[in-house]
Parts: C-alpha cells; sequence; structure tokens
C-alpha cells in the first residue's frame, strides 16, 4: 500500500528550479524515507474545455509506504517550508496512491510535465464516486497519446499536529508525460473530449474541480 503527502506552499517562486530543488532534497528529503518525491511547478497549457489559470502554489509530493511515518516527521516538513520563500503555512494532505506507470515506455524520472487535477467537495457516496472514477475516467487516460504515468489518490483518515494547515480533497490525480509536445498533444486529441464526456456523467458531486499544468521534477534524481 502506496500513501503521498501532497503539499501546497506558496512564495516559492523566488528560487530557481536547481536551488530549491537542493535545499528540498538536503533540508526536507532526509526527514523521510521516501520511494519518491516531486516537485510541481506551476506552468501554463491550452485546454480546450477548462482554463484555471495558473496554480498560485508549488506542489510537492512525496511517496512512502509507511503511513506512520509520514505522520511523525509532518511537524518537522512544517517547520522547514514554513519559511522557505515566505512565512507562509504549507498546507498539507496524506492521500492513499494508486499508480499507473507504463514500464514499456519509460519516462525520464528528472523532467516531465503534468496536469495535476483535484476534486473538491461533496458527494451522496464518496466510495461510490471515487470507485466511478477510478473504473471509468482512469481507462479514459490510459488511452491518452503518449501518456507515461497517471497517479490518483483518495482520502484517508491521518493524525497531524496541532496546527497544521490541512486541505481535504475528494479526488486529486496526476498525468504526465515525457515532454509539453506529448502534453499538448493529448489536450487536443479525441480522448480529452470522451474524459469530457464521460466528466458529465459523474455521480453528483457538488463543488469545484481545478485542472493545473506543472513542470515536474524529481527532487531524488540528481540535477
Amino acid at each position: 500500500m502506496a500513501f503521498c503527502c501532497i503539499i501546497k506552499k506558496n512564495g516559492l517562486g523566488k528560487f530557481k528550479k536547481r536551488e530549491l530543488i537542493k535545499i528540498l532534497r538536503e533540508e526536507v528529503l532526509n526527514i523521510l524515507d521516501c520511494q519518491k518525491a516531486f516537485l510541481h511547478i506551476p506552468s501554463t497549457v491550452e485546454d480546450k474545455h477548462t482554463n484555471d489559470g495558473v496554480s498560485e502554489h508549488h506542489i510537492i509530493e512525496f511517496f512512502l509506504d509507511d503511513l506512520s511515518s509520514l505522520e511523525k516527521g509532518i511537524h518537522h516538513i512544517r517547520s522547514k517550508l514554513y519559511s522557505m520563500g515566505s512565512y507562509s503555512e504549507p498546507i498539507i494532505q496524506i492521500l492513499l496512491t494508486r499508480e499507473y506507470e507504463y514500464k514499456n515506455n519509460p519516462i525520464d524520472e528528472e523532467k516531465k510535465f503534468s496536469y495535476f487535477v483535484e476534486y473538491t467537495g461533496i458527494t451522496n457516496n464518496d466510495t461510490a464516486w471515487c470507485n466511478h472514477y477510478i473504473k471509468n475516467h482512469v481507462e479514459l487516460m490510459k488511452k491518452l497519446p503518449n501518456i507515461k504515468q497517471i497517479v490518483v489518490h483518495t482520502p484517508l483518515a491521518w493524525i497531524y499536529p496541532e496546527g497544521t494547515h490541512i486541505f481535504r480533497s475528494l479526488l486529486c490525480n496526476r498525468v504526465s508525460f515525457q515532454t509539453k509536445r506529448d502534453f499538448d498533444s493529448a489536450l487536443k486529441s479525441s480522448v480529452r473530449d470522451e474524459m469530457r464526456e464521460d466528466y458529465k456523467k459523474f455521480p453528483r458531486f457538488d463543488g469545484i474541480c481545478t485542472h493545473y499544468a506543472m513542470e515536474t521534477y524529481s527532487i531524488m534524481a540528481e540535477s
């Protein structure tokens, strides 16, 4: 079973990319025994179906297979990130992760281009809603041309220190591509149209769904 700690933090745009990755690797990554970790830097893309602009946050993903290790590390991660870029609290959530990678067409782990999607709101039945999403929408994602990776995060109960700023999602997902050209082509494809039609068939959902383009870098890879 895999878990992911997703952290949103503003004010990190003042750092150059290599400098920021180095700081995260040396000052934050050593707190956790991660399987992998990624930094997502806000970017732009043209999508014929949505236009949510540019994310105000950088996003960090830490992947572990030990929930208690993540929970124990949250306080130290908060302390390290608080003063980085701006004195603002990082916003944190821990989720259960389902990951789909395409081994026959391996992705360069150092850099990729991603769409980070978040659903926030209420449903009549969260489990049924997520089940529909994974069984139907993810199957369409797998058909996107040149798709390299799909990650789906769903909620779970976790323990966090008092004062932790958390956000709660119904579901988050990330689709990643090797190049910006591949990313653009996927969003212009007929599969993207199929996904939009499927979105209209989702079980009842009252809330918002955001799509943010990101440049994605491995924090663990040498750069």
